[in-house]
């Protein structure tokens, strides 16, 4: 048996109340004097506990591994799909045929990009809602918005029918993600190369797929072919603006 490190912090319901009304954040130096003053103990000894406590919570490397090799599946799984389906659609080539038949045909969705679209919005409101189960991380409010806004932007193309482009975003998405995750994964086996390999292709591919390909095709295809190809407006006040807005 491999001995964890750190010293576990005794049981105090007293402080371990303490700690909680303050969100389990470190205290100012006036409420630790005041909790050691309540407790009968030194500063220092409170100090150490309540750091000890906090240490205590923080998400243990294995657990770090589990999320971030769970997320790894998914966001292989999902992009290998995405493409195998996307592969055979004209519109996968050339974006302007992601606006053929627009906005008469969108009852045509074939049911394999509806599986796409239900399995991504499956992902990100599990994701949304297991958040506040888990342990509370710094950037909770931040990855939250994220997923409002991942999940708006999902039903809103799919309420208007925009699945076409829409498929090709989520796929433009999801590829970076893989090697982030698979990089997480090198970093807690402690495969230093790998690692540093991962990140070098997570740089890559966000750069290709995020920078260059998602604004210069996908949102340029948005704004401006789909006004030239179906001479039609997309459904809902000022859709463009929102939605460049949320993708961005």
């Amino acid at each position: 048996r491999h001995k964890l490190p750190g010293t576990p912090p005794g049981e105090n319901p007293n402080l371990e109340a303490f700690l909680k009304s303050h969100s389990y954040k470190t205290p100012s130096n006036e409420d630790i004097k005041l909790a050691a003053k309540d407790q009968n103990m030194e500063v220092r000894e409170v100090e150490t506990w309540i750091r000890r406590r906090q240490r205590e919570r923080l998400p243990s490397k294995l657990n770090k591994f589990k999320e971030s090799f769970w997320r790894f599946i998914f966001y292989t799984f999902a992009f290998s799909y995405g493409i195998s389906i996307l592969w055979k659609e004209n519109y996968f080539w050339d974006t302007r045929y992601c606006w053929v038949g627009f906005p008469e045909l969108t009852w045509a969705m074939k049911k394999s990009i509806y599986y796409y679209y239900l399995m991504e919005a499956s992902f990100y409101l599990s994701l949304m809602v297991t958040q506040f189960f888990d342990t509370k991380r710094k950037d909770f409010w931040e990855m939250f918005i994220h997923h409002i806004a991942t999940l708006s932007l999902i039903g809103f193309s799919y309420y208007n029918g925009t699945y076409r482009i829409g498929s090709l975003v989520m796929a433009t998405h999801d590829i970076s993600d893989i090697f982030l995750e698979g990089s997480k994964l090198a970093v807690y086996s402690k495969l230093k190369n790998v690692a540093n390999f991962g990140f070098a292709c997570f740089a890559l591919s966000w750069l290709l797929a995020r920078i260059m390909y998602y604004p210069y095709r996908l949102l340029y295809s948005y704004v401006y072919q789909c006004h030239v190809r179906s001479h039609a407006r997309v459904r809902g006040p000022c859709a463009r603006v929102w939605l460049c807005f949320a993708l961005c």
